[in-house]
């Protein structure tokens, strides 16, 4: 991603937390808290909340709207592959994941039900303070 483009800093963010999977989809969740599923509760597709899911597959209805917003971004083709879509050289590919990420977090942290004894890890905390581990698992999902 070429930071020279003098986009807003939220867009920036919110476009490096996708890319390094530092994000509020059910998947990362799952990971860090066991008795999450990784399942996507905002669809019937029955698939995993992961970011091939919510660019390409996931149905809830806002989502879709996005899609059709950014449709110039998805190739006639139908092809999926997550790297080759954050490839492009465009900043409306930013403004799209900015939104995505922006609708998942939102319900996310409505979602979210602390409970008892349940550990939650504060994404963003960990990722400022450094925590790094192998973020290939993002994109090499079989």
């Amino acid at each position: 991603m070429d930071l020279q483009r003098n986009l807003p800093r939220d867009v920036i963010r919110s476009t490096a937390r996708f890319r390094l999977c530092v994000h509020t989809l059910r998947f990362e969740i799952a990971t860090w808290n066991q008795s999450n599923s990784p399942t996507c509760d905002l669809c019937d597709n029955d698939d995993v909340q992961d970011e091939q899911h919510v660019l390409f597959h996931c149905a809830n209805p806002h989502v879709i709207s996005l899609r059709r917003k950014y449709a110039f971004l998805f190739p006639p083709t139908g092809a999926h592959d997550v790297i080759t879509f954050l490839s492009q050289n465009n900043n409306k590919l930013y403004c799209f994941l900015h939104e995505l990420s922006a609708f998942y977090e939102q319900v996310s942290s409505r979602s979210h039900v602390l409970t008892e004894g349940l550990f939650f890890v504060n994404l963003e905390t960990a990722a400022n303070a450094n925590f790094c581990r192998d973020v290939s698992h993002c994109y090499n999902r079989g």
